[in-house]
């Protein structure tokens, strides 16, 4: 972690360690890991029992027994639970790969399941760790060294966009959890389907996005079954005697490419490519909730049932991974990813008064700024939008390659204001047609709608007209002067009384940590969600 000299942080002013003292604590960081008990297993003994320990957290996560960390403020609420299975298991496992043999030690001593914990807890503190100290190097905070008390200065963080981005989650999963209260069990295959939102015909290069769907809703089949058994059979969870050993389904690669080929009537070739790109390398940043298959040796792949069947998002965690991996088609994906969205876009907006206009010349298509137009027909009220689209971020480095994707997309739209200020008597004629000839806009305003995360704010102020795709939809479907009020009169944000900074303070290899997080007030999050269904 201190290792790359690249990186610069700001000491800040009352700080009494010195630069040379903040490397020394962040490469005994990341040092640690090739020290932990683990490590002196062969790989395939220590993958087996950090799986087994892992899937016992999972499977108590997923009965509801999420629990405090030791040492760790703010106590883990269920979304801080399904944080620390996250994104323990995706250090952990790269430590395994990293610094386990094929052999091991010959007189290696099993480590305790204590050990194999701590060491999760240990992941989670430095995933945790890591994401703050790059915010630091993009100077989001000072760094305040105090012997061994280490404490994250805010200096320019724009609460105002996390909190959005957090409120935004809520709101989509309070939906999918109210498709599932309101049908039962049987909506959970319907929710996994429904994330699938990008063009059937998709061409991966060796499969298209409909195979890869087929693939993941058949695997859900073995998954939800395994998990239902091992439920069934384990009603009570008594810790010390709870066996969590057989959530880890291993097989030869050969059997889960005929077992999944029966099931979803793919060639065992198209599941073999799938099952390849789905098997865990130690690449560059990815993580096992991408690549979720783990080679025990080059014949058998594991599978964590319980991590793989309920904290998997299937397309997103694929269009994630996808830029990752050498020869990605990422790139070329994107204008369809766009299109998509203006797909997305017809089919929620709900509103007869409102005329849609896309690109139709080819002037349109390079005219920046305006992917996409609204009218009110009887208000004249015109609404234009810049598209953009990009993988959903999974940690903080690319919350901020959000950021520039932000950044490029209001510049297009200043562009676009000023193109509609210079032909505001034909912007309606162009764009709509011959009816509105002579026509003006009564009124005009312009806004960047990005598919999932608003990035963290850093190139613009907290009101800047960014939303999010489902956002805008929910806005048009109340009028476009409705969406225009809103965005003028920065209600599209959060109210700044209704979040706070709250202390996240935790112990790191004898290093009191100090930073903090965003955090939405109740009172407010519940009046802005959609209300729990009831069965």
């Amino acid at each position: 972690m201190g290792k790359k000299q690249g990186a610069k942080y700001k000491l800040h002013q009352e700080s009494l360690g010195t630069q040379e003292d903040l490397h020394l604590f962040l490469n005994k960081i990341g040092d640690n890991p090739a020290s932990l008990p683990i490590v002196h297993l062969s790989r395939r003994k220590a993958l087996l029992e950090l799986l087994t320990v892992h899937s016992e957290l999972s499977f108590i996560h997923l009965k509801g027994g999420y629990r405090r960390i030791p040492d760790l403020n703010p106590e883990l609420d269920e979304r801080q639970s399904e944080r620390l299975i996250q994104e323990s298991l995706k250090w952990a496992i790269k430590w395994v790969f990293d610094f386990c043999n094929d052999k091991g030690e010959s007189k290696s001593i099993k480590p305790s399941r204590k050990e194999v914990i701590e060491m999760l807890i240990f992941a989670y503190k430095y995933d945790f760790f890591r994401d703050v100290l790059f915010s630091a190097s993009k100077g989001g905070y000072s760094i305040k060294l105090t012997n061994n008390r280490l404490e994250f200065i805010p200096e320019n963080i724009n609460h105002a966009f996390l909190a959005y981005n957090s409120w935004r989650q809520a709101y989509r999963e309070r939906i999918q959890i109210n498709n599932i209260q309101s049908t039962g069990i049987a909506a959970i295959k319907e929710v996994q389907s429904s994330e699938f939102t990008m063009p059937n015909t998709w061409d991966l290069g060796k499969y298209t996005l409909n195979e890869y769907k087929q693939f993941s809703v058949s695997l859900d089949e073995l998954l939800s079954k395994w998990i239902k058994n091992h439920g069934t059979k384990n009603p009570k969870i008594v810790i010390g005697k709870y066996n969590s050993s057989k959530l880890v389904k291993i097989h030869h690669k050969n059997w889960w490419f005929q077992q999944i080929s029966n099931i979803s009537g793919l060639s065992q070739n198209t599941v073999k490519d799938i099952i390849s790109d789905l098997t865990y390398s130690n690449i560059k940043d990815t993580d096992p909730a991408y690549q979720y298959f783990v080679p025990l040796n080059e014949n058998e792949l594991a599978l964590s049932a319980c991590f793989a069947g309920v904290f998997i998002r299937p397309e997103r965690n694929l269009v994630a991974l996808i830029p990752k991996m050498p020869e990605n088609t990422f790139h070329q994906l994107t204008n369809d990813c766009e299109g998509q969205q203006i797909s997305l876009i017809k089919q929620s907006l709900k509103d007869e008064e409102i005329l849609i206009a896309e690109k139709k010349t080819k002037a349109q298509e390079v005219r920046p700024g305006m992917d996409i137009l609204f009218l009110d027909v009887n208000t004249k009220e015109l609404l234009v939008v810049e598209l953009k689209w990009t993988a959903s971020p999974s940690n903080t480095g690319e919350m901020y390659n959000v950021d520039n994707q932000v950044k490029k997309g209001l510049e297009q739209l200043q562009k676009a204001h000023e193109y509609v200020a210079r032909h505001i008597d034909t912007i309606l004629f162009e764009y709509f047609g011959a009816s509105y000839k002579g026509v003006q806009p009564r009124d005009q305003e312009y806004c960047v709608a990005i598919n999932e995360s608003i990035g963290t704010g850093e190139h613009c102020d907290a009101f800047a007209h960014v939303v999010t795709l489902d956002h805008l939809i929910e806005l048009l479907n109340k009028g476009v002067g409705y969406t225009i009020n809103t965005l003028r009169n920065t209600t599209h944000r959060i109210p700044n009384e209704f979040y706070s900074e709250v202390p996240m303070n935790f112990e790191l290899l004898g290093y009191d940590i100090h930073c903090s997080g965003t955090q939405l007030k109740g009172t407010w999050l519940d009046k802005s969600l959609p209300k729990l269904s009831r069965r």
